[in-house]
């Protein structure tokens, strides 16, 4: 299904999360819209790390439309083996300009972002819009363990191993301040005398 405001296709199979978007007529032209969305693109199959997916989703719709939006509501599909999600979903967040209403407090889901629904109330009470920027902190947090892990459990053996795994992490875009952090941790832990 592809909706009007997007050249992106996402489909209801397959996803498990979807979202109704609600836009506030005062901020968009006076018109009177919603629409919905959904986690999985078509022709894809969805990621098992369905926090990460959520999230994403998320920070996707509220980067480009929160100065337009009354409301967004997101759901979880509660039988993955069915399409739809009419009668099948479950209300986890309810998002506003200024917030976030959790709905489903008890919710495995739910519980995976608390802090990324923590950075965004902070944002959206901020009048922050930039939901880019809290992505990719979140990715940079997340390789900050990834690179702890890698110090701790001595994954490169020589410096060669090491130079040429932090030069492909560059080429692949992550911060290079980052990866230098890291290489020179990694080589006083083991490389040094």
């Amino acid at each position: 299904m592809k909706n009007q405001f997007s050249d992106r296709i996402f489909v209801p199979s397959g996803s498990t999360f979807m979202h109704e978007f609600y836009f506030d007529p005062l901020k968009n032209a006076g018109k009177d819209a919603h629409m919905c969305g959904y986690s999985r693109r078509d022709g894809s199959i969805e990621p098992m790390d369905k926090a990460g997916v959520l999230r994403n989703m998320i920070a996707r719709i509220l980067d480009k439309y929160l100065p337009k939006m009354a409301v967004m509501e997101v759901y979880q599909k509660n039988d993955l083996s069915k399409a739809a999600f009419e009668n099948n979903r479950t209300l986890l967040f309810t998002i506003y300009p200024a917030g976030i209403q959790v709905n489903c407090t008890g919710h495995k889901t739910v519980s995976e972002l608390k802090e990324f629904r923590e950075k965004l109330v902070y944002k959206l009470s901020t009048g922050d819009h930039n939901i880019l920027d809290l992505m990719e902190s979140l990715k940079r947090g997340k390789r900050v363990k990834i690179y702890q892990s890698y110090i701790f459990s001595n994954s490169f053996k020589t410096l060669g191993e090491l130079e040429k795994h932090c030069q492909a992490e560059k080429l692949q875009g992550i911060d290079p301040s980052l990866v230098e952090e890291f290489k020179s941790h990694y080589i006083k832990m083991h490389f040094s005398a």
